[in-house]
Order: C-alpha cells, then structure tokens, then sequence
C-alpha cells in the first residue's frame, strides 16, 4: 500500500524556480504548504447501534477537496477511531467487509495501524476534485464501540487530503447489577479461589463461544501470565483454555464464554476462578475494588472485597443430605496465625449459601465448638447467618483447629435443588469471609439416590472422559472406628480410569485438612490421614479429591466398581458402584439444522456459535460446532491458513480459500472451498461428515442433517 504521510518537496521546488527570484521563492513557500494542508469536507458518520461495547456498521461520508481527486487501485483513505476503541488485526477482515462507492475492498488492501484503518480503493471507484465519498464498514468487520458511554468522533483523511471530522456520536452505556465478588481465603499474599456473581441488564443477553466477561482485578493483585480453562467455570460450565486471555498491565481477565452458555437479558451470571489459576492477593490488608463487565453491559461496575487475615477454608459435612430436609451440618477450618478466639467473648459467622432455611432461633444446646455448648446462639434469616459465640470454656489459639455442630434438631433446612453449595465463616478475629468447600445436597430429582450407605463415592460429573473430582464420604463404623493419623485410606480406580502419575497432597483433603501424603500406587490412590485428624471426634469421615488433580473418568458409558480399605483394616474392603454416561463424542445422532444455531446431540440441545447455511447447493457448518458436535479435535494453523480437525483415528486439514484437502497422506478435492462466513470457518457437512465415516442424510421439508456415526 502507499503511504498516507505524503511530504512536498520544497528544496526541489525551490531549486526549479530559484533564478524567479526571492518574491517567486516566498510566494511557492507559503502558497504551496497551503494546497497541501487541504482537508477532506462535510465528514459525517452514522452508526446502525449504540450500545457501548458492541460491533457496529459504520456509514461515513465525506467530500474531497479541490485537488483531493482519487484514483482506484492507487489511492488511499485512512479512518481514525477513538483511543477508547481497538480494532481488529487485518488479517481479521475479508474482502467485502469495507465497500467505497459501493465497491468492495480487497481483504489485502487493508491494514491496521493502532487506531487508523488504513485501505486502497478498488480498482473501478475514482474521485473527482470535490467528489463524493461513501465508505461503509459492516458490522461482520468486528470494529467495537467503546465500552464507556459518552461522545465520541471519527477523523477521515485520504492519500491528498488531511483529516476531517466527523460530526459527534453518543455511545449508550449499559451495565450490569448485583455484583457480588467472594475471595476465599482472602489473606494476604495467598493464592485465592473468586467467586464473581452478577445481574445481566434489561439488555444485556450474552451469546455462547462469542460474547465475553471481564474482571479487571487491582493493581496490587498478581495475574499469572496465563491461566487454563479447566480453572474457571461460568455457570458452572468449564471455559476452553482458548478462550481465557490475560491482560497483565490491564489487570484484566477476559472470558470468552463456554459452548452451552447462553445468557439472557436480567439472568443471573456466577463466574469461579480456582485458586490453581494463580491469582495472589494483595501484599498488605485492605480493602480493593474489582471491576466487571461484558460485551453488551459494557460500562464497568465495582465491588469492594477485603483482604486481611482470614481462617483456612471449612470443610462441610451435611447428614442427611435430603433437599429441604432439617440437617446435621460439620464444619471444620483453622484460625490465622494471629486468629485467635478468647472463651465467652468472641464470635463465629456462619453464613448458608442461598435457598437453605433458617429458623428464627436456635437452641445454643444444639450447637456445639470443639465438643462443647456454645456460648449464645443468634439468627438471622434474612441474611441467612447464624452467629455462635465462643464457649466460655473453650479458648481458640492462634492456628488452631475449630470444629463446629450445629445439629439436626437446629432446624436449618438444605436446599431444595440438587447441587453443591457453599457456605461462608468468618471470626472475630479472622474478619474476612471465607468460602467453604463444596458440599452436596440431593433434591427430589435424584429418586435413585440411596441416602443411607454407609460409604458413598460421588463424582462431580458422571460424564464419559470428564476430568473429576472425587468425593468420598463413610461412616467410620465401617472400618471398625479404627483409623487414626497416620493411617492409610486406599481407593481403587478401574482400568478404564485415568489416574495422574502423581497427586499434590494439597489437592486431597480429609475432613477438610490437607492430606500429609497421597501416592499412586498402581490404579490405587493411597492417602496419609494428617496428623490433626484424632483432634476430631465425629462419625464420619469425608475426603475430597480436587478436580485439578486430574482424574478422569473411563472414556466408555457403563457401571464400574470402585474400591475402598485402609491400613488399619486391610481386610475389609468396601466396593461402590458409579455409573459413567455417555460423552457428547459418544451419542450416535448429531442434527443440524439449516439458518438455526440450535444442534441435537444425541438427547442434548448444543447452541452453535454460527447456523449452517447453504453455498452454491452445498450445505457448509462452523468447523468447530461440527468438531465439537462429533467430539473431533480441532487445531488451528493461523500461519498457513489451514484447520486440521482428527476424530476416531481419521485426520482431515482444510486449507483457507482451497477445494484440497489433506488426507492420509493425499489430496482430495471438495466441490466448493472452504470459506471465512461472520469470522467462522464453514466447510461442506457431507464431505466432512463422511470421511470420518458418517452417514449424513438431508430432509429437504424440515431442512434438516442427520450425521449418523
């Protein structure tokens, strides 16, 4: 392209007319500089939306000067957006995206330099002096208003003319409510879990695997430089690790959001950051803002939260675990190491997660702290807190164990859904709420659910090929009452399992207390019961495996054993059934539907990022909701324009623009090439289908594909 930053020049001006005379020379000298400081005229823009936040069709329109005629193929226009905006690289754009004079331009002519576009007019449009210019840039470009609402303008110059303006524009801002941010533990310099919850706006609907989260942390927070999907869920949905960006000077966390993640206007949105994501909290104790906001409530809101000292995060045992049913609740944690608690004085929060049931009052018989009645009992039901002062017999050191009873006769009430929840502690002297880990409650859903095992295994997903985490759960009868620190608690995996090579103890927990070792032993994992267990006298034990340890459920539906003994009692073993489901990759049906974005696999529902549509006869998908859909793996080359997708053994690479495609080591030609549609890659369905060996049907009344495997 040619360069907009043409320069006159004067010394050779000044050498052709220099026997003029100085009168001559000074008349080139101021004359000159002014034909060449001409501006383009009568600039005007126009926008198809003004949300803040969203991708825009832009109109601009402006005139050319007396001696700014243009000439297509040569010439150039360049546009300078607010600094508030970022554009998309160049290689983003595709020919058709921008239009001069109703013609298009050619993808290759365009190019982005910070906050100017810059872009060679096609071939058939020429300007006149004076001309008329209309330049339209389509939404499908990706070109984003800026985030904050307020007043905003373009400037548009060209190859022979400086820069107008264009008349202002008012960006309308919405943003989200109810913003409510959780950091467990919140002390200081620990890595933390966060729990992010908030309200959409009346018009603040969010799109899956397009539209996007951000959580601008303070600056005193430390962000690793990249985090993993498997970190962070959006309700409850793991992020793909693609789909996670960090911007470490922003201080900002952009979340892309998960394949079946539709979001509604005014719904609720509850994002978690696993502290195995990395992110330290703050060097010293305070208090700090967060920030967030999404593509469509694009104005950003704050919410304070508190770091300072804080208790280790409880550990939670419900019995039983009954929706809506009156329950024992367990709870164990330990105190900073400046927390401690003074007998008869100081205070114990406890706060139920939403939907629990709190009675007006409770019996301080009927809760107890390390064994003994407590002090004074107090409730709140709308903030759904019980409040439990320190027995005045009992003093809580510094790094202290706490256990906590409140039993059934209490009258607090689980949760009517089936689900894992999460409760909060803080302490008088450990100010800072801390959530606990999760623990399950079983509504009336769960008809099959056989509440009185003596041991239970659960799994946080029953879905072929998920990685899990492993929740174990056994009254100590069944092992005679026998175990005590030190001893060993075997649990056997199937074959059909994957096991890591190794587990970090502080991923395994036993009534909430890091285990002191965990070993893999074959397809058994050993756990050392640390030594603070024989401080706690209860029933049960409970024992949870993290999900980023990395256990992963058999790749095939079925019902497998699993297996339990400890060192104390070899003898006795104890087995328990799970059942794994089948994995997306596992149904046998997948159903397109054509202008739809909704997919069947299987009995699911799937939300395409893109809807199939048809190309010269020829029906073509998003490569990636097709990947997905057949469970393929899909990686892109972005440097050679190609896509490599490999499923069942098969493996098929498309090239960008190109009928050939790669396959077992020879080429073999579609009947139209694979083409960039709204910034997807769309191949022909029936040729990918059926070289990974599918049968692939059409029904030309309901327009729909059935891909049989």
């Amino acid at each position: 392209m040619k360069g907009l930053r043409r320069k006159l020049d004067f010394s050779s001006w000044v050498q052709k007319f220099a026997g003029v005379g100085l009168l001559l020379a000074a008349f080139v000298f101021f004359v000159a500089p002014d034909a060449a400081i001409a501006k383009v005229s009568d600039a005007t823009v126009k926008l198809n939306t003004y949300k803040a936040g969203a991708a825009a069709k832009y109109t601009i329109e402006f005139d050319v000067g007396s001696s700014g005629k243009l000439t297509g193929g040569e010439d150039e226009i360049s546009i300078y957006f607010p600094d508030e905006m970022t554009l998309p690289d160049e290689d983003e754009f595709s020919t058709g995206d921008i239009t001069v004079n109703g013609y298009s331009v050619y993808y290759r002519d365009i190019e982005v330099s910070g906050n100017r576009l810059d872009f060679t007019l096609p071939s058939k449009v020429d300007v006149k002096n004076n001309g008329h210019v209309k330049v339209i840039i389509d939404k499908d470009a990706g070109i984003k208003l800026p985030k904050e609402a307020g007043s905003y303008y373009l400037r548009v110059a060209t190859s022979n003319d400086s820069s107008g303006k264009t008349n202002s524009f008012t960006i309308d801002g919405s943003k989200i409510t109810s913003l409510e941010v959780s950091v467990s533990p919140p002390g200081v310099k620990e890595y933390a879990d966060y729990e992010i919850s908030f309200k959409t706006s009346s018009s603040g609907e969010l799109d899956a695997r397009e539209d996007c989260i951000y959580i601008q942390f303070p600056s005193e927070v430390t962000l690793p430089s990249s985090i993993s999907g498997k970190y962070i869920e959006v309700n409850g949905k793991t992020v793909s690790s693609s789909d996670v960006y960090v911007d470490d000077d922003d201080k900002t966390i952009e979340i892309t959001l998960p394949s079946k993640v539709n979001i509604d206007d005014r719904e609720k949105v509850t994002v978690t950051i696993d502290s195995g994501a990395k992110i330290r909290n703050p060097r010293s104790a305070g208090t700090y803002k967060l920030y967030v906001s999404t593509s469509a409530d694009a104005e950003k809101v704050s919410k304070s939260f508190t770091i300072g000292r804080s208790v280790t995060v409880p550990s939670v045992s419900i019995s039983p675990r009954d929706g809506e049913e009156e329950a024992k609740y367990t709870i164990t944690f330990r105190t900073s190491s400046d927390g401690a608690l003074r007998a008869g004085k100081d205070y114990i929060y406890v706060h139920f997660p939403e939907d629990t049931y709190i009675p007006g009052s409770i019996s301080r018989s009927d809760v107890t702290v390390n064994g003994v009645k407590a002090a004074d009992v107090t409730c709140s039901r709308s903030k759904r807190m019980v409040t439990i002062k320190v027995p005045s017999s009992v003093d809580i050191d510094d790094d202290d164990n706490v256990k906590i009873i409140i039993k059934e006769d209490a009258g607090i009430k689980n949760p009517e859904d089936t689900g894992y929840y999460r409760l909060q502690i803080s302490t008088s002297a450990d100010a800072s709420w801390v959530l606990s880990d999760r623990y399950r409650v079983v509504g009336d859903s769960d008809d099959d659910y056989d509440y009185d095992d003596d041991l239970v295994i659960e799994l946080s997903d029953n879905q072929a090929g998920e990685e899990v985490s492993v929740l174990l759960y056994f009254d100590n009868i069944v092992f005679d009452d026998d175990l005590e620190s030190g001893d060993r608690i075997y649990v056997i995996f199937p074959s059909d399992f994957t096991l890591p090579s190794s587990i970090a103890d502080k991923y395994v927990l036993v009534n909430g207390i890091e285990a002191d070792d965990v070993d893999r032993i074959g397809q058994s994992i050993a756990i050392t019961i640390p030594d603070d267990f024989d401080d706690y006298d209860d029933d049960t034990t409970v024992i949870t495996i993290d999900e980023i340890a990395g256990i992963k459920n058999p790749k095939s539906a079925g019902e497998y054993s699993l297996f339990v003994y400890t060192s104390a009692k070899p003898s006795e073993v104890v087995n328990y059934d799970v059942t794994i489901t089948k994995g997306v990759a596992d149904y046998d049906k997948v159903v397109f539907k054509i202008g739809s974005t909704v997919a069947y696999v299987g009995d699911k529902t799937v939300i395409l990022d893109a809807a199939p549509t048809i190309v010269d006869n020829y029906t073509v998908v998003p490569l990636r909701a097709l990947g997905d859909a057949l469970g393929a793996e899909t990686v892109y080359d972005e440097a050679g324009k190609k896509v490599t997708v490999k499923y069942d053994g098969e493996s098929l690479t498309f090239y960008l623009d190109s009928k050939y495609v790669w396959k077992d080591n020879n080429w073999v030609l579609m009947d139209i090439p694979v083409k960039i549609m709204n910034n997807r890659v769309m191949i022909p369905l029936r040729f990918a289908g059926q070289s990974f060996g599918a049968k692939v049907d059409w029904n030309g009344e309901s327009k729909e594909i059935t891909i049989t495997k």
